[in-house]
């Protein structure tokens, strides 16, 4: 049968992971890495399922942080400029649309992945987009991936799944979807290149 749709996490796939976020934080804050990374997963987790708002993440992470408001201004810019698609990105899902239908499954929020999604020329390329914060479920939650499925209305074993997270992919696989973690352009190539 072959895979006849492609499912794209997109912070860490089409766009550049949080690391960098992550470091610049802690550079506006003096604070370290890892207490960054605390209070971001501590906050991540009601906002990427919609229980918050980004205007209550933000101020959690101000206060926890404490961290005037022009940081916060300078932390989310840095954010919306991490999250710009390259050029090779673009030219690659161009190319994956001619053959594949392309489908986008995100953890995110509305205020960086949808703004930036729908702004960065990758929309019209996708079927459909499922974003956590206004499904009210994450990777790697069984649910999501059920709720995916349905939607696409193919059977897992036609759908390759593309993520940067070991724990998302696990899930994936369990389910039956074909999945790839994602590494690089060259390496989701060849393994498209094996399961046609």
């Amino acid at each position: 049968m072959g895979v006849k749709a492609i499912v794209f996490d997109y912070i860490g796939v089409l766009v550049r992971s949080f690391d960098e976020f992550h470091t610049e934080l802690s550079k506006i804050s003096g604070k370290n890495e890892t207490k960054i990374r605390e209070y971001f997963k501590k906050h991540w987790q009601p906002l990427k399922v919609g229980k918050i708002t980004d205007t209550e993440f933000w101020n959690r992470m101000r206060r926890d942080l404490k961290i005037s408001s022009d940081d916060v201004k300078r932390a989310k810019r840095f954010v919306l400029n991490l999250l710009k698609v390259e050029k090779e990105t673009l030219k690659n899902i161009r190319k994956l649309w001619k053959d594949y239908d392309l489908y986008l499954l995100s953890n995110s929020c509305y205020g960086w992945s949808e703004i930036s999604f729908n702004n960065n020329g990758l929309r019209p390329y996708f079927r459909k987009i499922f974003f956590s914060h206004r499904l009210g479920l994450a990777k790697p939650d069984r649910k999501i991936y059920v709720h995916t499925l349905n939607e696409i209305n193919l059977p897992p074993n036609e759908i390759l799944f593309v993520d940067d997270s070991s724990k998302n992919i696990a899930t994936a696989e369990k389910i039956g979807f074909e999945a790839i973690k994602f590494q690089n352009w060259s390496g989701l190539f060849k393994r498209l290149e094996k399961i046609k």
